[in-house]
């Protein structure tokens, strides 16, 4: 009878232990179906499976690099992709390469509750959640200013402009630092919150050159836009997976899409048909994407053709021998949606 007794309380504990289980993975799946969207990470290990990313937990798959460099501490353990914080992607803007180590020092020692920042790379063609501009630097904040849709930012230093951004002392302190940007980055959930309660995409854009003082100030704005220009884009990569859903995510009639496994065919494609970007993913076996880049920027007509590479974490990327090459930039895997058609609408003339 105690044998009976002890076997039923034992299926009881299993019982309930199941239930609370079950009730956790409920409440986890519910907390992140607000803000997701569809990322495929094409690395060989992943190659076409779609993976569910929030908008800013792709950002955070970048390798955490600043000027060129690894952050100060390494590259993030797996254990810290998945512990329950906010990944938020920064752009520094007009530092200098030791006060952009110094912030992303700072940033790197974030509190335990709340975002987990990543500093893009210089090359890096993804959409920022925040800035981080020097108040000091009249470029930097002229370049600011001079984007479309006033982006999220944080003015560091420097004297009152008039302007949106909120701002902070010199020389910075952790604990002011870390909760000025994550009532800001609170501030950016409500606004995207918002734009996708009423039908509405935001509008991100980051300029690749910088404007000039009075730069479009008497001309006419229409005069400025060039016509949308003819061309397909070409895919160097393992699979076909990743063109398959660049298809679908920005449909074929808009952009035409063409896919290759090979250097040399991807080289000859862009010699006998007009390619406007050229994505090559840098885990394609027996490709040195930097060698592909050169080939195909050296060709005759070719100075128009945008060179994007698709790095993984373990790709160690090379500044001065991707400029060299001609690559335009990076989008670290997995790359989010937004930021894909972010930028085909930039470097492809893609219409919105």
């Amino acid at each position: 009878m105690c044998l009976s007794t002890n076997r039923n309380v034992t299926r009881l504990i299993r019982k309930f232990a199941s239930l609370m289980r079950l009730r956790e993975i409920v409440e986890q799946k519910a907390l992140a179906k607000t803000n997701t969207v569809q990322a495929y990470s094409i690395d060989s290990k992943n190659r076409g499976e779609g993976l569910t990313y929030s908008a800013t937990q792709a950002a955070s798959a970048a390798v955490w690099r600043t000027t060129g460099a690894l952050h100060p501490h390494g590259a993030p353990d797996d254990s810290i992709m998945h512990a329950r914080k906010t990944p938020t992607a920064v752009r520094l803007l007009g530092f200098t390469p030791d006060a952009a180590d110094g912030i992303a020092s700072l940033l790197a020692d974030a509190p335990a509750c709340g975002p987990l920042y990543a500093c893009l790379h210089e090359d890096s063609l993804q959409e920022p959640d925040v800035y981080l501009a020097d108040g000091e630097n009249a470029c930097a904040m002229l370049r600011l200013s001079s984007m479309r849709s006033p982006p999220l930012a944080l003015q560091v230093g420097g004297c009152e402009r008039g302007n949106a951004w909120t701002r902070v002392e010199r020389p910075l302190e952790a604990a002011s630092l870390h909760a000025t940007l994550a009532q800001l980055v609170a501030e950016r959930r409500r606004t995207l919150e918002r734009l996708c309660a009423c039908g509405e995409p935001p509008l991100p854009e980051r300029r690749r050159r910088q404007r000039g003082i009075g730069e479009g100030q008497d001309t006419d704005a229409v005069a400025l836009r060039q016509p949308p220009r003819n061309g397909k884009v070409l895919i160097v990569d393992q699979g076909g997976a990743f063109r398959d859903h660049l298809a679908r995510l920005v449909g074929e009639q808009r952009l035409p899409i063409a896919w290759t496994d090979s250097a040399s065919a991807a080289v000859r494609l862009c010699d006998e048909t007009p390619v406007l970007l050229a994505m090559i993913n840098t885990s394609t076996p027996g490709i040195d994407p930097y060698a592909l880049c050169a080939a195909i920027k050296a060709q005759e007509g070719a100075g128009h053709t945008a060179v994007v590479f698709l790095v993984g974490r373990a790709f160690c990327y090379d500044t001065a021998r991707a400029h060299s090459a001609g690559v335009r930039g990076l989008l670290d895997q997995p790359v989010a949606d937004r930021s894909l058609v972010a930028m085909l609408q930039r470097l492809a003339s893609m219409p919105a």
